[in-house]
C-alpha cells in the first residue's frame, strides 16, 4: 500500500506527496534530473499498481543524505547556502554523473562531522581549501577534501556486461583476482579484454580469460596481480588481504594525482590544511595501516599537515572511516593548532593519535 498521503506517479511515490526526508526533498526542490533522483525510482522492469510501491524514503543513500544534509541544516554554517545552489544545480543520473556529483557529496559529509560537534568552521566559496575552521575571520586551519579513483575492476566489469547486454547475452560475468586486486586497469586493456568477449565482427567472444593486469614489483615486495573474468554468477570477489603491499600502489597515486596536483600544492600554501582523499571506490580500500602505508611518501616540500584516507559507505552508516598519516616535516604548532578543534569529531580520532606519535 502506499500509504496515506502517498500517490503513485509513473509507478513510484512522488517527493513532494510525502513528509519523509524533508530536508534532502528541500535541497532537491523539484529538480528532477539529479544524480540521487536514480535511488527514488523503481527499477523493477514492468511494475504494476499490484506491486509493492518502491520505498525510496528507506533507500540508506537517501537516509544518509537527508541526516548529512539536516546536521548542516541545523548548524548554518557560513558559505551554506552556496552549497545548496552546487547541490541542485548537479544534473544527470547513472554512474558518470554520480561520480561527478561525489566530490561535492564527501565535502558535506566531512562538514557534517565538524557541525554535528560543534566546530566551528564555514564553507570557502573563494580559491582556498574547502572548509575553513577557527571562531574568528583568520582560519586557524583548514580541511580539503580530495578522491582518487583509479578506474579497476569495477570499470572492467562494467564495460564487459554492458557489451555483452548489447549483443543480448547473458550479464552475469564472475571476476577474481590473484593473489590481490590491480590498482589501475588501463583503457588500452579494458578495451582488450571486452573485444575479447564481444568482437567487434560480431563473431562469438570468448567465455573466460586470464590475464596479468599488473606487473610484479619485487624490489617493493609487490606480487603480480592476475585477473580472472568469465561469464558465470555476476560476483566479484575482489577484497584485498590485511596489510596488502599493493595499498602502497594506491598511495603512491594519492601522493602524485592528489597530494602533489598543482590546484592542491597551491591551496596548502593559503592556510595550514589536512587534506582528505576519499578512496571509496578503489579496489583496496583497507586503510588500517594508512600512517605506515604512506609514511615514506613524504617529502619535505609538502606543505599539508596531515593525508587521511577516507571510505565512505553512503549504505551502511554516514560516518566515515578515516586513517591518517601526519606530514614529519610540518609545523609543530599548526598542527597541534588543528588538533585542538579536530579532536572533538569521532572520525579524526587517528589524526590526533598519529600527531601524537610524531610529536614524541
Amino acid at each position: 500500500m502506499a500509504g496515506k498521503g502517498h500517490r503513485l506517479y509513473g509507478w513510484h511515490v512522488t517527493d513532494d506527496a510525502r513528509d519523509d526526508l524533508p530536508t534532502l526533498c528541500a535541497w532537491l526542490g523539484g529538480v528532477d534530473d539529479h544524480p540521487l533522483r536514480w535511488f527514488f525510482r523503481s527499477r523493477r522492469p514492468e511494475p504494476s499498481l499490484a506491486e509493492v510501491v518502491h520505498a525510496w524514503w528507506q533507500d540508506p543513500h537517501l537516509v544518509t543524505m537527508d541526516e548529512t544534509l539536516s546536521i548542516l541544516d541545523s548548524a548554518g554554517p557560513l558559505g551554506l547556502s552556496t552549497k545548496r545552489r552546487d547541490f541542485r544545480a548537479a544534473r544527470g543520473t547513472g554512474q558518470p554523473a554520480m561520480e561527478r556529483f561525489a566530490p561535492l557529496r564527501n565535502e558535506l559529509v566531512v562538514a557534517s562531522l565538524l557541525a554535528e560537534q560543534g566546530v566551528p568552521f564555514r564553507f570557502n566559496t573563494k580559491a582556498g581549501p574547502d572548509l575553513l575552521i577557527g571562531d574568528g575571520i583568520s582560519p586557524v586551519c583548514a580541511i580539503e577534501v580530495g578522491s582518487c579513483n583509479p578506474e579497476s575492476l569495477t570499470e572492467l566489469w562494467r564495460a564487459v556486461t554492458d557489451a555483452l547486454q548489447e549483443r543480448g547475452m547473458s550479464r552475469s560475468v564472475d571476476i577474481t583476482t590473484d593473489p590481490v586486486p590491480p590498482v589501475a586497469i588501463s583503457a588500452e586493456v579494458r578495451e582488450s579484454v571486452v573485444r575479447q568477449f564481444a568482437p567487434l565482427d560480431g563473431g562469438p567472444g570468448v567465455t573466460g580469460l586470464r590475464f596479468e593486469a599488473s606487473p610484479g614489483r619485487p624490489q617493493d615486495g609487490i606480487p603480480a596481480t592476475w585477473v580472472n573474468i568469465r561469464i558465470g554468477d555476476g560476483r566479484q570477489r575482489t577484497m584485498s588481504p590485511y596489510l596488502s603491499p599493493h595499498m602502497s600502489v594506491l598511495a603512491h597515486r594519492v601522493a602524485r594525482d592528489v597530494l602533489r596536483e598543482k590546484r592542491k600544492v597551491r591551496q596548502s600554501l593559503i592556510v595550514p590544511t589536512v587534506l582528505i582523499v576519499d578512496v571509496s571506490h578503489s579496489d583496496q580500500p583497507d586503510i588500517r595501516y594508512w600512517d605506515k602505508t604512506f609514511a615514506s611518501f613524504w617529502k619535505e616540500t609538502d606543505q599539508f599537515l596531515a593525508l587521511g584516507a577516507m571510505v565512505a559507505s553512503s549504505v551502511s552508516r554516514r560516518t566515515p572511516d578515516m586513517r591518517f598519516s601526519v606530514n614529519p616535516f610540518a609545523d609543530k604548532a599548526a598542527l597541534n593548532s588543528a588538533c585542538e578543534y579536530l579532536q572533538e569529531v569521532p572520525s579524526m580520532g587517528d589524526l590526533v593519535t598519529q600527531a601524537a606519535v610524531v610529536a614524541r
